[in-house]
């Protein structure tokens, strides 16, 4: 995950969208926010308990970069999906074989 959280932090291709904040203002990721913004990204995968954060394309960027960061946000979800399934699959085999 750490991986996700440099190359959000670098490649600036999204941003969150922020409630109440100008849109002037709302232009990087600090590296907290892109390892937040990281998180949620990843823990909504199988949409179980969070929504996937929204974001905004920034402006200014080049086309590239926007493309890059948009292909790893959907990335990011899938493989939190791929192992959020995989955890299910790991606790339900416990349950069904009893633990041992």
């Amino acid at each position: 995950m750490a991986f996700f959280v440099v190359l959000f932090w670098w490649r600036q291709g999204i941003l969150p969208v922020r409630e109440g904040e100008p849109e002037e203002e709302a232009n990087r990721f600090s590296l907290l926010e892109a390892a937040a913004f990281s998180v949620m990204t990843f823990l909504s995968g199988g949409k179980l308990v969070f929504d996937p954060p929204e974001y905004r394309i920034a402006s200014g960027r080049p086309w590239r970069d926007v493309q890059i960061s948009k292909a790893l946000f959907i990335l990011e979800r899938l493989l939190g999906m791929v192992l959020i399934i995989m955890f299910a699959i790991a606790v339900g085999k416990t349950i069904i074989l009893g633990g041992g």
